[in-house]
């Protein structure tokens, strides 16, 4: 008698689970009920791809996680579990800061921007943020035009490199 209820139960679990997990919902559009605000980002220019086809669950998981905003891992993960290019960042000699810190979001927006590449600032303010020795350099007399027009990724890139100084490439070549 006992194995009747104990067997009704697993049957009640096991169909729940399942029936829980090929329930369909009209993603974004659920999300939107309560996160209007990033309804709006729509509208900007430089969008992720899984945002702008949306798919937040490419990122987020909508019941729990233990990581911030619920995403389905470190932020650093989960973005390098797209960004292919980005995956022999470690092997490199010189990397940016923000990339060994795995702190993806110091320079991207993860939904949307008005900067290209989802930049959260344009590029030359968003360097000048963390290099203020860039805005001693452009009150003198001559500065180098890449540097005048604020244009860094010129020579340097932004994640790493196998040069000195994140430079793109070896200084006789730039």
């Amino acid at each position: 008698m006992k194995k009747i209820p104990f067997l009704l139960a697993v049957f009640c679990a096991a169909s729940s689970l399942l029936f829980a997990q090929s329930v369909k919902v009209n993603e974004p559009d659920v999300c939107y009920t309560c996160h209007e605000d990033v309804k709006d980002e729509h509208a900007k220019k430089s969008q992720h791809t899984a945002f702008a086809g949306g798919k937040c669950s490419d990122c987020h998981n909508p019941h729990a996680s233990r990581h911030a905003t619920l995403l389905n891992d470190k932020v650093d993960k989960l973005c390098l579990s797209c960004h292919e290019d980005l995956k022999g960042l470690d092997e490199l000699a010189a990397k940016h800061q923000p990339v060994i810190n795995g702190e993806c979001l110091s320079c991207h927006d993860p939904h949307a921007s008005d900067f290209g590449n989802q930049l959260v600032q344009s590029q030359g303010a968003l360097c000048m943020s963390c290099h203020p020795a860039v805005t001693e350099w452009l009150k003198q007399t001559r500065v180098h035009s890449p540097v005048a027009g604020k244009d860094c990724m010129k020579c340097h890139d932004p994640h790493g490199s196998a040069n000195a100084g994140i430079l793109a490439k070896d200084v006789p070549q730039l």
